[in-house]
Order: structure tokens, then sequence, then C-alpha cells
């Protein structure tokens, strides 16, 4: 149950990456820095206190099916080193790469959100 508490956390990183990406389409290229700077450090946090409470021998529990707990913590073990790639190729200036990470970011991030959301309402007993 301790990993349903750190992932009630993930409507403030929604925000933050929606927040983010459209600083980047305006071209408000600075701001953009540092709302994409406090969702990787908002997004290391959480990636971190997940990994420790698994590590603690937390598991999520629930009716939800195997294939879908295990794409989940797939995706979320990925997310964290591509926020690396991303990172480094933004502040680097590489700007193509930099959008062809964040645009795969967005789908890999959107993919964990729904899985996550699977997880828990199977665990609710809603599907």
């Amino acid at each position: 149950m301790l990993l349903y508490v750190v992932e009630a956390v993930v409507p403030i990183l929604a925000i933050q990456l929606v927040w983010a990406g459209r600083l980047a389409l305006r071209k408000e290229k600075e701001r953009h820095k540092r709302i994409a700077a406090i969702h990787a450090s908002s997004m290391w946090a959480s990636y971190l206190l997940v990994w420790g409470l698994i590590m603690l021998g937390q598991t999520m529990k629930g009716n939800a099916a195997r294939w879908i707990v295990e794409t989940h913590l797939v995706i979320i073990y990925i997310i964290p080193a591509l926020l690396v790639f991303m990172m480094a190729t933004g502040l680097k200036g590489i700007r193509k790469p930099h959008m062809a990470l964040a645009a795969l970011y967005v789908v890999l991030w959107s993919a964990a959100l729904v899985t996550g959301a699977m997880i828990f309402l199977s665990h609710r007993g809603f599907i």
C-alpha cells in the first residue's frame, strides 16, 4: 500500500510535464529549463522511493493482470534513464535529439500513467 502513497504524486508530475512542454512549444527556453529541472528532480525522487520500497519487499498487490504490472515496472525503470539522456541533449542544446527523446518520454510516461491507473483500479475492484 505504501507504493500507492508514493504514486499519489503522479498528478503533480503530470502538471509539471504539461507545463514544461507548453513552455517548450512557446519557445520560453529559460522557464522551460526551470520547470523541466523541477520535473526531473520530482521524477527521480519518486523513482528512488518506489525502487526503495520494492527493495524493502513492498509489492503491487491486487487483481491486476501480471502483464500489466510487468509492463508498468519495465516502463518506470526505463523512464529515468531516458530522462538523463533527454536532459543531457537539452542542456547541450542538441535540439533534434532532445525533441525526439521528449516525444518518446511523453509516450512512455503516458503508458506508465495508464498502466498505473489500471493497477490501482484493479486493486480497488473497479476493473
